[in-house]
């Protein structure tokens, strides 16, 4: 999809930083400033496709995907709503080993599916409290068909970023 290039040089701005860097220390607000500015001027839906584009094409590494969801839930994503949010949230799962990689990337990945899921209806944690997305009988989650061109995925998280082109997942909105 071709994007506005303000639209992707602020994106490149807010994601292609480090949220754990102790120079990321955005008492000043800049970057939740930039993506609320970005929100408004573009639209969720059309900043959420960018932001999902930049996520597959520019985060190869577990670390990186880990980095992208932190920095997701600090500009906000999670408060907005998505119609599927499956697809983008079992690709956080899909690219990184949480066994290998434990509390570092299952906190944060929560911390991202179960608003996005609370805005749909699909969780509620008044009813269900110990709701965790990844465990196995979660299946809206796990069982995620994914096209990636000439792919379809279930559930692998081992899968090399190499297989994956700029359009390999549907815009989901």
């Amino acid at each position: 999809m071709a994007y506005n290039q303000k639209l992707l040089e602020i994106t490149q701005y807010l994601f292609n930083c480090k949220y754990d860097d102790p120079d990321f220390d955005d008492e000043n607000y800049d970057h939740s400033d930039a993506a609320a500015e970005l929100i408004d001027e573009f639209g969720w839906s059309e900043v959420f496709n960018c932001w999902f584009d930049y996520l597959k094409s520019n985060c190869p590494t577990p670390e990186d995907v880990i980095n992208f969801a932190n920095l997701f839930f600090y500009y906000g994503g999670t408060e907005l709503p998505l119609r599927d949010p499956y697809p983008f949230i079992s690709y956080f799962y899909y690219r990184v080993d949480t066994q290998k990689y434990g509390a570092i990337a299952t906190d944060i990945f929560d911390s991202v599916a179960i608003p996005l899921l609370t805005n749909i209806g699909e969780v509620s944690l008044e009813l269900a409290p110990d709701y965790v997305p990844e465990k196995e009988n979660n299946n809206m989650l796990l069982n995620q068909d994914t096209d990636l061109g000439k792919h379809t995925i279930k559930w692998r998280p081992t899968l090399d970023s190499s297989e994956f082109t700029k359009s390999s997942l549907k815009n989901i909105t």
